[in-house]
């Protein structure tokens, strides 16, 4: 059994990927875990350490985050090294969005939109903009800029739907199959692919 643990909202992005990239191939068993994010694993080393004894593999795949919410590639690699030591589990990692750089998931989503749509987000560019610009006008911050998950929704909201894809929008529902909102041969996605590839297919 491979577990791939995650910080909660890419379960159905993962589940499709995978599925999506090496449909028609032999996959290992797998399961996608909420792991809450990388300050709770000491919530759950019983599923690392069941799942060890079993032969399984356990994969991490979480945010890499900013400096700017205490994150950063290299630091929150080194934390989860730490935390790897500290709790006695084995896992694999990798930090969204590439593995390298930081960033998040939102961040990778951003990156594989249908190139056709890109001036939707260019929209919303112009609206961060605009909030930049009266906050300096009124010389104090009355105004946040949205978090990049608003980008991302705003995104997905943007496009006509049915009344029932708009109900399920309201469950967390990004539609990753339907390629008219996304590019899954994108090659942002190529790091993840590579990642997730020798321990899901079998050959």
């Amino acid at each position: 059994m491979v577990r791939i643990f995650l910080e909660g909202k890419e379960t159905k992005f993962i589940d499709y990927l995978i599925h999506n990239t090496w449909k028609g191939q032999t996959l290992y068993s797998f399961e996608s875990i909420n792991a809450g994010g990388w300050t709770n694993l000491h919530l759950i080393v019983n599923k690392f350490k069941e799942n060890t004894d079993l032969g399984g593999t356990n994969l991490i795949v979480f945010d890499a985050d900013t400096f700017q919410n205490g994150g950063g590639f290299t630091k929150r690699l080194i934390q989860l090294e730490s935390k790897q030591k500290e709790l006695k589990i084995e896992f694999k990692l990798f930090l969204f969005p590439n593995h390298k750089s930081n960033g998040d998931f939102e961040l990778l989503l951003e990156q594989i939109i249908n190139p056709a749509h890109s001036g939707l987000l260019n929209c919303f560019s112009t609206y961060e903009a605009c909030i930049v610009q009266l906050n300096k006008s009124a010389q104090t911050e009355m105004f946040k800029t949205p978090m990049r998950k608003a980008k991302i929704y705003s995104y997905v909201d943007a496009f006509l739907k049915s009344q029932h894809e708009n109900d399920q929008m309201k469950k967390d529902d990004y539609f990753f199959s339907n390629s008219q909102y996304w590019d899954f041969n994108s090659p942002n996605l190529d790091p993840l692919k590579s990642f997730l590839l020798p321990h899901l297919v079998q050959v």
